[in-house]
């Protein structure tokens, strides 16, 4: 018998997780829950014949009593997840397995201490898979080694870990060190969570222009119609705020320069390999090291690179089996219950 996973990408950033798991597993059927289909993922979909597209929850939720467990990225009680958490209890309702797999590098519940949710008023999971067992479910991303003098920028600084004075320290810091190289592009990535942030808007995008020429600040149609990827691949060094961007410029063996946030000091600290700048000096010495032929240090988590697809789905279907079985001893037992 054919097996059925549902999975849903809460968020736009998990697609690519998903792709990678319906790619490469042609004896199993899915259903795909995403609001929201990109032009280019919506294509590579319409090419296989394995997979149903849902893009609400109700008729997905119809579909559960043909699945036989749901996986999710990072599902947790917070609102951008609300469509997975609403199909998660509908399957728990069922007594079907609940897998959620880690979606980003510095991850509440994965890699950063403490829960993705509240337990007492929301279970989401069952079981929770880690990156440091299969390895990470992406592609390795191809770049042109010709140099552009192109510096890209990547920040999350809406994310409520950083201080006020954090994230003008990174914004500082990113308009010395394009006053120190005038002849360098610098092109900022924001996360889209920025646009919306209300504590404060960093970056500024009405005045960086005017600071300093060579500062383009990404719109957020141009966020949202491009991808990491993408931009990765246009760009020679990466300075970042801590994020997964991080990983993605390890798949593209990109040079990268990381921001030491005090908050995620342990974490920054437990990688493999990584370049920390705090303040300006240290970052214009680094990136002057780059252009001067000095390496500079090309970030690494640790974690494989290369997904091993055969031992994830066998401990899926392992624990498939065990739910199942542990639900008809369940129904049994209320049988006999009723009996007596």
């Amino acid at each position: 018998m054919t097996k059925t996973t549902m999975i849903v990408c809460a968020v736009r950033s998990t697609l690519p997780l998903a792709w990678q798991i319906i790619e490469n597993c042609s004896d199993r059927q899915f259903h795909l829950v995403a609001e929201y289909l990109p032009p280019s993922f919506a294509h590579k979909l319409s090419k296989i014949t394995n997979t149903r597209h849902h893009s609400e929850a109700a008729s997905a939720i119809a579909s559960i009593p043909r699945c036989h467990s749901l996986i999710t990225f990072g599902c947790s009680a917070h609102p951008s997840h609300k469509l997975a958490a609403t199909i998660s209890l509908a399957f728990q309702a069922v007594s079907k397995p609940r897998l959620d797999v880690q979606h980003g590098l510095l991850q509440v519940g994965y890699t950063i201490p403490g829960s993705t949710l509240d337990d007492e008023t929301l279970n989401i999971s069952d079981m929770k898979i880690g990156w440091e067992i299969y390895g990470v479910p992406l592609p390795i991303i191809h770049r042109s080694s010709f140099q552009k003098r192109r510096i890209g920028i990547s920040s999350n600084l809406h994310w409520m870990i950083y201080s006020d004075r954090e994230r003008s320290l990174f914004r500082n810091c990113v308009i010395d060190i394009a006053r120190r190289f005038p002849d360098v592009d610098f092109i900022w990535r924001p996360h889209p969570g920025e646009f919306l942030f209300q504590a404060g808007e960093y970056p500024r995008r009405d005045d960086l222009g005017v600071l300093r020429h060579n500062i383009r600040v990404q719109s957020f149609s141009e966020i949202e119609g491009t991808t990491m990827e993408d931009f990765l691949r246009d760009t020679d060094l990466l300075i970042s705020t801590p994020s997964t961007t991080l990983l993605d410029a390890e798949r593209a063996d990109l040079p990268c320069i990381v921001f030491d946030s005090r908050y995620l000091a342990k974490q920054l600290r437990n990688f493999e390999q990584i370049s920390l700048f705090r303040r300006s000096p240290d970052l214009i010495d680094l990136v002057d090291g780059f252009f001067g032929a000095r390496d500079v240090a090309r970030f690494r988590s640790g974690y494989s690179m290369n997904f091993d697809h055969a031992r994830f789905w066998k401990d899926v279907e392992k624990y498939e089996a065990d739910v199942s079985q542990l639900s008809v001893e369940e129904q049994i037992r209320l049988a006999s219950s009723s009996i007596h």
